[in-house]
């Protein structure tokens, strides 16, 4: 199967991106805490997206894992030093591009 299969990767995103978002519901909750849930959901799929995009070797096995990960790591991220995400339209246009 191709890794750059469009399908895949954007079936790929919405598991992820709805995943995630639960996984950030139940935090909020926990904590008492509001944050921007949506958008941080976002971030975390797309940073899973781009590992799998990135290199060849790197499989995903249990997608609920690397899902967990991307969210701890949007809401733990650096700030000064960012990270870089960009929006899922933008994304689509660079995937069909390919």
């Amino acid at each position: 199967m191709e890794r750059r299969d469009t399908g895949l990767l954007v079936e790929m995103y919405q598991v992820a991106k709805h995943a995630a978002h639960q996984y950030l519901l139940k935090y909020c909750r926990n904590k008492k805490i509001h944050l921007e849930v949506l958008d941080l959901a976002h971030d975390a799929a797309m940073y899973i997206i781009e590992q799998y995009l990135k290199p060849k070797v790197f499989r995903v096995q249990r997608l609920s894992a690397y899902i967990y990960f991307g969210v701890i790591k949007v809401l733990y991220r650096d700030y000064k030093k960012g990270l870089v995400v960009i929006s899922y339209e933008e994304w689509l246009e660079t995937t069909h591009d390919r």
